[in-house]
C-alpha cells in the first residue's frame, strides 16, 4: 500500500513539473542566424533567419527590438500659407530604434478569443504607443505617433508582418517555426534582441531571447570613427574629398565637349 501511494505522489510531482512555467520554457527553443551582422562598404541588407520549436497548440511571434531612447524631429508646416518651415521640435521620448514583429496570422488574431484583454497585446505596436512620451505635452499624441510609425516604416525599421513566417513540421506535442527576417540597409550598428514568444488563447506560454549585433566593419568602421573621434579633421577631409571630386567632373564634361567638336 506504501509503495502504490509513494508512485501515486510521484506521478503527481511529475504532472506538476510539466505544467509548470519551467518545462513550458523547455518546450520552447529558439536559435537565430547569423549572430552577428556585418555592415561593410557594400551593403545593401541581409536577412535573420530564427528557427525553433514551440508546442503544437501554440502560435509564436517573434520579435526584434532596438534599444530605447528619445528621438528629436522637427515639425514643418506653412508660414503665411505659403512656405514649409521647420515650425517647432517634437521630442518622441522612450521608443526602441527598431520595432520588428513576425506572425503566421494577422497579429490581431494572435490576440485570442479576448483581444481588449490579452495580454499579447503588450507585445504589439498599441502598447508601444502607451508607453511612449511625446513633448511638448500639447502635441497630438496619436496624430504624431502616427507620422513617426510611417516614418519608420519607410526605413524597413518598423515592420509588422504575417505569413513569413511558418511551420514546416508539426506532430502531436511540438511544431517548428522558421522566418527569414529582412534587416533593411538603414539598420543602424547595435545590440538588439530577438524575441520569440509562444502564446495560446490570447496568454504568453512561453518566452526565449537571443542577443544579435549589427556591428560596421573596413571602410564604414573606419569613416565612422574617423567622424565622431576627429570631427574638426573630418570635415576638412570631406571638404577636400568634394573639390577633388569636382574637379575631376569638372575635367570629364569639358574632355567631352571637346571631343564632340
Amino acid at each position: 500500500m506504501k509503495q502504490w501511494r509513494l508512485k501515486l505522489w510521484i506521478l503527481a510531482l511529475g504532472m506538476l513539473s510539466m505544467g509548470s512555467p519551467a518545462a513550458a520554457q523547455q518546450l520552447l527553443q529558439a536559435t537565430i542566424a547569423p549572430q552577428t551582422i556585418a555592415i561593410d562598404a557594400v551593403y545593401n541588407g541581409a536577412g535573420l533567419l530564427v528557427t525553433g520549436q514551440l508546442p503544437a497548440d501554440c502560435e509564436a511571434v517573434v520579435r526584434i527590438m532596438g534599444e530605447r531612447s528619445d528621438l528629436h524631429l522637427k515639425k514643418k508646416g506653412k508660414v503665411g500659407g505659403i512656405l514649409w518651415m521647420n515650425l517647432d521640435t517634437v521630442t518622441i521620448q522612450n521608443v526602441p530604434v527598431v520595432f520588428i514583429i513576425q506572425t503566421a496570422k494577422d497579429f490581431v488574431e494572435v490576440l485570442g478569443p479576448h483581444p481588449d484583454s490579452s495580454e499579447v497585446r503588450k507585445l504589439g505596436l498599441p502598447y508601444l504607443e502607451k508607453e511612449t512620451g511625446i513633448m511638448p505635452e500639447s502635441a497630438d499624441h496619436a496624430a504624431l505617433f502616427k507620422e513617426f510609425v510611417k516614418l519608420k516604416e519607410s526605413e524597413g525599421l518598423y515592420t509588422s508582418t504575417k505569413g513569413l513566417l511558418h511551420y514546416p513540421k508539426t506532430s502531436d506535442a511540438q511544431k517548428s517555426f522558421e522566418v527569414k527576417v529582412p534587416i533593411s540597409a538603414s539598420f543602424p550598428p547595435g545590440k538588439y534582441q530577438v524575441e520569440v514568444y509562444a502564446v495560446s488563447a490570447g496568454k504568453v506560454t512561453a518566452q526565449a531571447s537571443q542577443p544579435l549585433e549589427v556591428e560596421m566593419v573596413g571602410v564604414p568602421a573606419f569613416l565612422f570613427a574617423f567622424a565622431f573621434q576627429n570631427g574638426a579633421l573630418y570635415g576638412l577631409f570631406a571638404v577636400i574629398v568634394a573639390l577633388v571630386a569636382g574637379l575631376i567632373i569638372g575635367v570629364v564634361f569639358s574632355g567631352s565637349k571637346g571631343g564632340s567638336h
